[in-house]
């Protein structure tokens, strides 16, 4: 639970939507560890990603899922990746 708290001579208060955020946190995690699908407190499950589809669960002033934009980096990384992947036969 979170509480107002106290650090460098200032008090910063915590509002209800500061608390939602570790809530939805730990509601994801524990429906991963008892069911294997994270979901929001709402029950939507998180969205699956792969590489062509990213996603990403956002969570701020709302929780939310986001799809990923694939900017150069991402496709970098990603073509290197499958360039260093071996082959379905090959052995490692």
């Amino acid at each position: 639970m979170m509480r107002s708290r106290q650090g460098g001579g200032r008090s910063e208060q915590y509002d209800e939507i500061d608390a939602q955020v570790p809530d939805a946190v730990q509601h994801g995690w524990t429906e991963f560890a008892r069911t294997g699908i994270p979901q929001s407190p709402d029950e939507r499950p998180w969205p699956a990603t792969a590489a062509s589809t990213p996603w990403i669960t956002s969570l701020g002033d709302t929780v939310r899922s986001l799809p990923v934009e694939n900017g150069s980096v991402t496709r970098l990384i990603h073509s290197l990746r499958t360039a260093a992947a071996p082959a379905s036969g090959d052995r490692a």
